[in-house]
């Protein structure tokens, strides 16, 4: 009973989030467009633009249905959103060969190196609620501290700092049945500490990434070495039988590519991707196969976030 109730607790904050984040609205129902954006693109940038649009659904009835028609039935509302408020759009830029990509997070859309004739076409349409550059997320540089390694087959000193290793023994779990999204960049999935956690291991050294990988460039079909995703993923479920570093170790992973070095232009679409994961080309979205929890270890201190977002 502890167990199911500290799952259902992670699974209801982390539903808050996206349905508080969906029905966002700005003021007076008003178009928002970020400050000085329409001058920038006037004085002739071609800018990136993260587009809301209006008619997001009511999603709360979600709370009351168990896991499959939850994912099933919020796919089904965010998937007909986009249907109703985009299409128009979206065959205006079609016919003008501008580039665009449709997102159900959010009922948002992402314009790709917008110019003049695609700014003023949003302006315009009055499906549109707001207008914003693509934000500029990234994650930390590698940093390497000095520190003891820890004893083989011990709990790194930071699991216990956080008490993850109380929570094992309070509650008898480690993050079984439970399946953790990483928003990052890509995780070396063979690696010693997590490659029996993916979910995508068929066994015998081979792999099924479809469902379970997505790199939103379409650049890799499978995930590549990097240090961020690789040490973040280690963090979350991290154990070989003989070092263990992740707070929930017995959980499996799957992992979309975010971030690539430090920059991370691809987070908004991987969320996006983790409401209803597809194979690797990104086709055949499935609801079914979508995470428990996401990781994103990821942000921007920089900039603060308004209404438009």
């Amino acid at each position: 009973m502890k167990q199911a109730r500290k799952f259902n607790f992670l699974l209801i904050l982390i539903m808050s989030w996206l349905l508080a984040a969906a029905s966002v609205a700005t003021a007076d129902d008003q178009l928002f467009v970020e400050p000085g954006l329409q001058d920038r693109i006037n004085s002739g940038e071609e800018i990136d633009l993260l587009v809301r649009f209006r008619g997001m659904p009511d999603l709360s009835p979600a709370y009351h249905m168990e896991w499959e028609e939850r994912g099933r039935w919020v796919f089904e509302q965010l998937s007909a959103a986009v249907e109703r408020e985009q299409s128009r759009l979206q065959a205006r830029f079609h016919e003008q060969k501008i580039s665009y990509q449709s997102l159900r997070l959010g009922n948002m859309m992402v314009v790709e190196q917008a110019g003049v004739q695609a700014f003023n076409e949003l302006l315009s349409a009055p499906e549109v609620q707001a207008i914003n550059a693509y934000p500029d997320f990234h994650v930390q540089p590698d940093e390497k501290a000095p520190g003891a390694e820890p004893q083989q087959g011990d709990p790194v000193l930071n699991l216990e700092q956080i008490f993850a290793t109380d929570a094992w023994q309070e509650f008898g779990a480690e993050g079984e049945g439970i399946v953790i999204g990483l928003n990052d960049s890509s995780p070396r999935h063979t690696h010693n500490l997590m490659v029996d956690q993916y979910r995508g291991n068929i066994g015998g050294g081979d792999f099924d990434h479809d469902y379970n990988w997505w790199d939103p460039s379409g650049g890799n079909m499978e995930p590549i070495a990097d240090f961020h995703g690789t040490l973040v993923l280690s963090i979350m479920v991290g154990d070989d039988g003989d070092s263990r570093t992740g707070v929930a170790p017995g959980a499996e992973w799957m992992a979309c590519q975010g971030c690539e070095g430090t920059g991370c232009a691809g987070v908004i679409q991987c969320l996006d991707w983790f409401i209803a994961p597809t194979d690797v080309n990104g086709n055949n979205p499935d609801p079914d196969q979508r995470a428990n929890i996401v990781n994103n270890s990821w942000g921007s201190c920089e900039q603060s976030y308004n209404g438009g977002l």
